[in-house]
């Protein structure tokens, strides 16, 4: 956030004590042992209170998966088996299952109505599952059935299923959780006989209560695989069955793999509004005590730091793997990328989706700082709206892993996350900002305060990207993203709550362009502050 003052924060605390915790308890957690990357996912997400069992992870399960293969002109190899090992997997899940290979346009709608009426019949999580060939047109996705016979673009509507044919299905079925993965972004079905306007599928924000997982980035192809089957099926098949791992997890998991595996080529996307955690094999119904929490936590910072420290891509990758939703894996994302672009690589990204009514696209912040970018901000309290202060940041100097403000007095990454002072190199990094941003899109952090009576805690921040929405500053009108971090710290008889919103436009202005934090007590309101831009100047933009 914009470093409103250089000695205390918004809530009265410590601007160091705000990052993490005193050395000597954390050198005790470290000696106590180091937990695996999966019982990180479990501690983190029950020992923060919630249930368990979030919706969609007990209860019926009803799937149905779709490979699509045999087409008469551009047949494709591995589609029917991508399904059947879905298919197979998900059964040992405890999904009820439904299999078509090589299907008809009669035959996959059909499917998809007896597929949403078991889900409203049976208040049933819902995955579907197609692996095949998928085209869009006019922002709209289409999977392509064995008997479709398209000869012009007016063809693909009425000879082929549209996706929202399918999403609207399920929102009439009002089940709890529906999770869609599409590994159908395979080259032109249709070669110089019908050329497409954009190549693989649009981008779609999933629709609530639901994922949408795709084999690429929206507007790229996908890999129909060397062996038995397409690349990002083959990665995920050895992920979604892993104990205690959330399907958002899963997914980073695979998204890891099948990048190192494509040289960037192929990267997979979502897109989620899921409210509660998803886990295909679910964790225990317990809940970590706090010393527990801490010591996963400790687990997942002594990894961090010796990534950190390594230039080896490899050392990275592991790291992801291990800790796909750890409270460092948006920094740890960040680094990788600055690495494998050091190296030569120039990854695919989502086709813009300017004019879409489908989505509200999805944006990362860069790489362009330059000495000399300018930002000035004013804070207001809240309640009386009376202003508290003004002040400005000047970028010094950048690097390629930090961006220095003033000479010294504020050192960010790439991303805006600020590196602990100098005086307490000892504090752990805290991700307030991610590597993309995009609706739904979620992560997890911790951040270290002091209380009122000298007692160091932290908190572990769940943070989200709620809306995209136009908002009026001094500084002008932004397209921005609309992100959340809540967390509640637990001591004694009392707690400390944590409300922070910011508002963030990458492609207009690289730093947040509003914040709003709240931070209260069982007894009282300790702060509740909004800071906004005035005005800034980067790269030519802004006044």
């Amino acid at each position: 956030m914009p470093h409103a003052d250089s000695s205390r924060n918004c809530a009265g605390t410590t601007v160091e004590a705000a990052a993490g915790v005193d050395a000597g308890r954390r050198e005790w957690l470290c000696r106590t042992g180091v937990l695996s990357g999966s019982a990180l996912f479990a501690a983190l997400t029950t020992g923060t209170g919630r249930r368990a069992l979030a919706a969609g992870t007990a209860g019926p399960r009803v799937g149905m998966a779709i490979g699509n293969g045999g087409y008469r002109d551009s047949p494709l190899t591995n589609p029917a088996n991508d399904a059947r090992a879905i298919a197979a997997l998900l059964t040992r899940l405890g999904f009820d299952m439904t299999l078509l290979v090589d299907a008809t346009r009669s035959g996959m709608q059909s499917a998809m109505h007896q597929f949403a009426d078991a889900l409203a019949r049976k208040r049933a999580t819902g995955l579907f599952y197609y692996a095949g060939h998928g085209v869009q047109l006019a922002w709209r996705n289409y999977l392509i059935p064995v008997d479709a016979s398209i000869d012009t673009l007016d063809d693909v509507p009425a000879r082929s299923v549209e996706l929202n044919h399918l999403l609207g299905l399920l929102a009439q079925a009002r089940n709890p959780v529906n999770i869609v993965i599409l590994d159908a972004c395979r080259d032109n079905p249709f070669g110089n006989r019908v050329p497409l306007e954009r190549k693989g599928l649009s981008q779609f924000d999933a629709p609530p209560g639901s994922l949408l997982a795709y084999a690429t980035a929206p507007g790229n192809a996908a890999s129909d695989g060397a062996g038995d089957h397409g690349l990002f099926t083959e990665c995920l098949l050895r992920e979604i069955d892993i104990p205690e791992l959330r399907i958002e997890d899963a997914l980073k998991r695979t998204r890891v793999k099948v990048r190192h595996l494509s040289a960037g080529k192929q990267i997979p996307w979502e897109s989620s509004s899921l409210e509660d955690d998803f886990y295909f094999v679910p964790p225990a119904r317990k809940s970590a005590s706090e010393a527990a929490q801490d010591v996963v936590l400790e687990s997942a910072l002594q990894a961090w730091r010796l990534a950190e420290q390594s230039d080896d891509v490899a050392r990275l990758e592991d790291y992801l793997h291990n800790y796909p939703g750890g409270p460092f894996s948006e920094i740890a994302q960040a680094r990788l990328d600055r690495l494998l672009a050091s190296q030569g690589e120039k990854p695919v990204a989502p086709a813009a989706a300017q004019g879409s009514p489908f989505t509200k696209g999805s944006a990362r912040v860069g790489s362009g700082a330059r000495p000399g970018d300018r930002y000035a901000y004013r804070t207001l309290d809240l309640f009386s709206h009376a202003e508290q202060r003004r002040w400005e940041e000047v970028v010094t100097l950048v690097s390629d892993d930090r961006i220095v403000f003033d000479g010294g007095k504020r050192v960010v990454d790439p991303l805006g996350n600020d590196f602990p002072a100098p005086r307490r190199p000892e504090l752990p990094p805290t991700q307030i900002y991610p590597a993309e941003y995009a609706l739904g899109a979620k992560w997890r952090t911790w951040l270290g305060f002091e209380t009122l009576d000298g007692l160091r805690r932290r908190v572990l921040l769940e943070f989200k990207v709620l809306a995209r929405e136009k908002i009026a500053l001094p500084a002008g009108t932004f397209d921005a993203f609309k992100v959340q971090g809540r967390g509640t710290a637990f001591f004694g008889g009392n707690y400390l709550k944590w409300d922070w919103k910011y508002w963030i436009d990458p492609p207009a202005c690289r730093r947040p362009v509003l914040i709003e934090l709240h931070t209260y007590s069982r007894q009282r309101n300790l702060a509740a502050d909004r800071t906004e831009l005035l005005e800034f100047r980067e790269q030519g933009r802004g006044v």
